[in-house]
């Protein structure tokens, strides 16, 4: 039987990974962003960031065209209150023993729940699959009825991802109204 993957999001499925089909997007490239994360967070190197770096922790399979999207901050991934709420909890009492509060320590589950935000995608429908013999369900911008995701992409990257998001859409707005009225 051949190995499927299937698009997080949209949840629709090829036979391989393809860069016009599902690609394997990592939330933080594995690059310079990430090893100032890796020393911000105090991971040491080697197989213990095997949660964050490799498949799961820090990748999650799109379309090819939601993967761009995301990359560019057009949407973002919010843990839901319960995980935030573990993570909050765990890093208050890791501070009161003075403790570095390793990612993979204060929360280490196989999958976590996300809400879907939209940041930038005014007008655009999605089209998710429901499954094989059942027609596909059309969501509307403010996508509040979109269904929660579970993925194993660890919270700490998903929350970086979406903090960098919204900050570049601020970023737009802020020159948007500079340049909008010359006489300001």
């Amino acid at each position: 039987m051949a190995t499927s993957f299937r698009c997080s999001l949209i949840q629709e499925r090829i036979l391989r990974l393809h860069p016009k089909g599902i690609v394997a997007h990592q939330v933080v490239p594995t690059g310079t962003e990430f090893s100032r994360l890796r020393v911000r967070w105090h991971l040491p190197r080697g197989p213990y960031n095997t949660v964050l770096e490799g498949i799961g922790g820090n990748t999650i399979y799109l379309r090819a065209d939601w993967a761009i999207t995301f990359k560019e901050g057009c949407w973002a991934l919010i843990p839901d209150d319960d995980v935030l709420l573990e993570i909050t909890r765990k890093l208050i009492s890791m501070k009161t023993r003075e403790k570095n509060a390793n990612p993979r320590k204060v929360i280490h589950r196989d999958a976590y729940s996300y809400t879907f935000v939209a940041l930038d995608l005014e007008g655009v429908k999605i089209s998710r699959t429901n499954g094989p013999s059942s027609p596909s369900t059309i969501y509307d911008s403010p996508y509040d009825t979109f269904p929660k995701l579970s993925l194993p992409l660890h919270p700490y990257l998903a929350i970086h991802h979406a903090l960098a998001a919204f900050n570049n859409l601020q970023r737009i707005s802020t020159l948007w109204d500079q340049t909008s009225n010359p006489f300001t």
